[in-house]
């Protein structure tokens, strides 16, 4: 493949709206390469795929691009009492250049080769959602934080053999962005702390907790 360069800048920025709250947002851009896996192989298994006489689940890739990813988020943070917090962000993901599987037709008189599988650049996927979290410093031996993300992933294949039906029948790829496999429109997560501090709890209890 050609090398590429890339500029992947990483801004954020974050500033006090009043006395309790406070605004930030962030800014990011990001490549990466496929797995060297999918772009390299041998000469055997290389003659394998460009036979054509076989599936190959997993063929390789020629000519591949980065994967690019660009990333935003914007949000405040509200502190409500002296020991707690609220925050809530919005971020919007997108993936450009995922590897799909494609078809490269050959001529009518080629020798030792007929119509193969590969691996190219070509798919998405976006996600897009809000996180709401909830900390709470230590008070009365507790020590909390609480998270809730709800998202919404969604693109036109799940994995690299999304399309592979429409392939090996020489019909229309995938076209329809809806929900991908590995979405989770809600995700959550719990962390309580309970503590005693030196001089609580007695000669058992002092210094431990559970969480």
């Amino acid at each position: 493949s050609d090398t590429y360069t890339e500029i992947s800048p990483r801004l954020g920025f974050s500033f006090p709206v009043s006395e309790r709250t406070v605004f930030h947002v962030q800014y990011g851009r990001f490549s990466q390469m496929p797995k060297l896996s999918d772009m390299f192989t041998g000469g055997g298994r290389l003659s394998l795929e460009l036979g054509g006489q076989n599936f190959i689940p997993l063929p390789s890739a020629f000519e591949v691009e980065p994967i690019r990813t660009t990333q935003y988020e914007i949000g405040f943070e509200r502190q409500f009492t002296d020991f707690a917090s609220f925050d809530v962000t919005g971020f919007y993901r997108d993936v450009k250049g995922q590897l799909q599987v494609r078809r490269q037709a050959v001529t009518q008189n080629a020798v030792d080769a007929s119509a193969y599988n590969y691996l190219a650049n070509g798919d998405f996927a976006t996600t897009k959602g809000v996180e709401l979290v909830f900390r709470l410093r230590r008070i009365r031996r507790l020590q909390a934080q609480l998270s809730y993300t709800l998202s919404d992933a969604r693109g036109t294949g799940s994995t690299i053999n999304s399309g592979i039906a429409g392939i090996e029948n020489n019909a229309n790829l995938p076209t329809v962005v809806s929900p991908l496999d590995f979405n989770q429109t809600h995700r959550g997560s719990a962390n309580l702390d309970y503590r005693f501090e030196s001089g609580e709890g007695g000669s058992v209890l002092e210094r431990m907790g559970f969480n």
